[in-house]
């Protein structure tokens, strides 16, 4: 947004060596080995080359939230929150090649118990990870609750209809509609069809979609545009506003019902024909 500023708030030490400790130990660490190879042979491969280079940037990915950041509109203590997630996570992609690359090169090392000790140092962090990382975010297996991988099991089971609507819209939808369904916050169930389709929404996460416009005008706006499509659906400026947006299909459902209390289900019905019902949930299809 135009306004670079020297942070005052850093990560503790002991912060940033829980998050980068292990890859950034490994980086230097066989960093140097092969400086100190290339150095003794007077010659600089351009694998080498290519290995250091991207090693000093995702150093330099780390370093630099710790000094400097982009204002956006969230204001102390997180100010530098979106600085530090974009440029590191761009880091972590960096520091796994890295790491990766430096496994494999010390597993074609001709000392076979140096290498099965380095790789297996390197490797029991990770495997360690997952198990560690998945139970202090949702406990002990038991209280999972899995029945499957489907990552979008819960639309149905929650909100019954719903996964169905995703499957009927990923089948039938038209290229290059628009969903008009329930905006909402961030990391909120809004805009969950668009998300499970990838079928754009009018609007989607209100905070996301200021900060990555700069303001609140344009989203206010669409805001209101939502609702009056769903209270005011008869209004003729309303039923302009969603060919103007290109609006083919439009969600009634729990969310819907739950966010306008004042929603007009007939009026919607008015605008086209349904195309599809089950549970809670229905999709009223739009005339071009």
């Amino acid at each position: 947004y135009g306004e670079v500023f020297r942070v005052t708030q850093r990560s503790p030490s002991y912060q940033l060596a829980v998050l980068w400790g292990l890859p950034v130990l490994v980086v230097c660490g066989f960093g140097a080995v092969r400086l100190a190879a290339a150095v003794r042979a007077r010659a600089l491969s351009i694998a080498t080359a290519v290995w250091l280079v991207l090693a000093a940037c995702a150093l330099g990915l780390l370093a630099v939230p710790e000094v400097i950041a982009i204002r956006d509109i969230y204001p102390a203590p997180y100010e530098r929150g979106n600085t530090y997630f974009k440029l590191t996570f761009q880091a972590f992609v960096l520091l796994s090649l890295l790491v990766g690359s430096a496994c494999a090169t010390i597993a074609a090392s001709s000392r076979r118990r140096l290498r099965g000790w380095a790789v297996a140092c390197l490797l029991a962090p990770l495997f360690a990870y997952a198990p560690l990382a998945v139970h202090s975010r949702h406990g002990p297996p038991a209280a999972w609750g899995l029945t499957g991988l489907d990552g979008l099991a819960f639309l149905e089971t929650r909100r019954p209809g719903e996964g169905r609507a995703v499957e009927w819209l990923l089948a039938n939808a038209h290229p290059g509609a628009v969903l008009l369904e329930a905006d909402g916050d961030s990391y909120t169930e809004a805009a969950r069809l668009s998300m499970a389709t990838g079928i754009p929404t009018v609007l989607g996460w209100y905070t996301h979609e200021w900060l990555w416009r700069g303001g609140t005008r344009r989203v206010d706006d669409r805001r209101a545009q939502v609702r009056l499509a769903y209270e005011l659906p008869r209004v003729p400026a309303v039923r302009e506003r969603l060919e103007r947006y290109g609006v083919r299909y439009i969600v009634i459902g729990e969310l819907e019902r739950s966010r306008f209390r004042g929603i007009d289900e007939e009026g919607l019905h008015s605008l086209g024909r349904t195309v599809f019902q089950a549970g809670n949930v229905e999709i009223i299809e739009l005339p071009r």
